[in-house]
């Protein structure tokens, strides 16, 4: 005899909230994600800028120049980046005791700024005594990759130009130097550092210091598991006389208020790759509009036309 239990609709309907959920395509723990996301966001300020800044030198100089202007950004980090980023930051200050034993009386997190080049930073390390910048850097997991290549396990990696599916050559080849905008960000530092107008700070403030000399570049790479690869590199006189240029020619847009060109859509820049490419002053109309009033009126028609 088969026997089938009764059981009655409305004793089987889903709370409320869980209905709204599944409506809705997300389960608890994805809208817990959310709600995470979302505060991370929340505290992620634009900072105001009395300065140019070493590590944005390799920006667009427009972007700089609006982000200087207090001009609120279009695009702004979503919570994943900014959640990477700030695990970076914690995985580089788990590194500086190391880095203070490989050399002994390094100086970390100095803070310099210049009122004649209108330019401010602050070096991760730096050790008098072999005249050495020491920057540590925090990579995607998949920008490191392993290849046994002579004694060079571990790389950077770039896309190889001469990768061809049909010869089944490696897509990815080894990146010889550290990323361009690091190596400006750093040449920026040497130049500053070196600057007689320059005042560092210590015991929170701004005083005179005699000028520090850099004679070679150590850039650190490590990514999120923990591999860890490094360059070495002397001072460039070429990258010094790039952050001169690019120095003059905000220090004039700014003196003049009359804004530079923007570059962010040259895909062939070497710095596209790396920053430009995530200007955030990009809308539907173009890159870094000084008037972005249309993008305005444009969310403000989209608004009306979903309320019909």
């Amino acid at each position: 005899v088969l026997i089938v239990q009764y059981t009655p609709l409305s004793s089987t309907r889903m709370p409320r909230n869980s209905r709204r959920q599944w409506k809705s395509g997300k389960s608890g723990s994805v809208m817990l994600a959310d709600t995470l996301y979302a505060s991370i966001e929340a505290e992620n300020k634009q900072r105001k800028m009395r300065a140019w800044y070493c590590s944005q030198l390799a920006a667009c100089p427009k972007t700089q120049y609006l982000s200087r202007l207090g001009v609120e950004r279009i695009s702004k980090p979503k919570g994943k980046m900014l959640l990477r980023w700030d695990a970076g930051n914690h995985m580089e200050t788990a590194i500086r005791p190391h880095v203070h034993k490989l050399f002994p009386g390094a100086v970390s997190n100095v803070k310099f700024f210049n009122k004649t080049l209108d330019l401010s930073g602050e070096v991760d390390n730096y050790h008098p005594g072999s005249k050495t910048l020491i920057e540590v850097k925090s990579v995607g997991v998949h920008a490191i990759a392993y290849r046994r290549v002579d004694d060079e396990q571990y790389f950077l990696k770039m896309e190889n130009p001469e990768y061809d599916p049909e010869l089944k050559n490696p897509r990815w080849t080894r990146r010889e130097n550290p990323y361009p905008h690091h190596e400006l960000q750093q040449h920026a530092y040497v130049r500053m550092m070196a600057h007689p107008d320059t005042e560092v700070k210590l015991d929170g403030k701004y005083q005179s210091m005699e000028p520090w000399e850099v004679e070679k570049i150590v850039y650190l790479y490590m990514d999120l598991d923990g591999t860890l690869l490094t360059y070495e590199t002397e001072v460039k006189q070429h990258l010094l006389d790039e952050v001169d240029n690019r120095l003059d020619e905000l220090n004039i847009a700014w003196r003049t208020k009359h804004a530079p060109e923007c570059i962010c859509n040259n895909h062939s820049h070497e710095y596209f790759g790396g920053v430009m490419r995530y200007c955030p002053y990009r809308d539907l109309y173009g890159c870094c509009e000084e008037d972005l009033t249309r993008k305005e009126e444009h969310d403000s028609t989209v608004q009306h036309i979903k309320s019909k």
